[in-house]
């Protein structure tokens, strides 16, 4: 029970950390479009 728990846990951080990644990969290209 508490191996699954820790692992969705795990779940869950990792996709926050690629969702954050991603935003601010996504920032980063919009504003050189902008720029351009």
């Amino acid at each position: 029970m508490l191996e699954t728990t820790l692992v969705a846990l795990q779940d869950i951080m990792l996709d926050k950390v690629l969702d954050e990644a991603g935003r601010k990969i996504l920032c980063s290209e919009f504003s050189k479009i902008m720029q351009q």
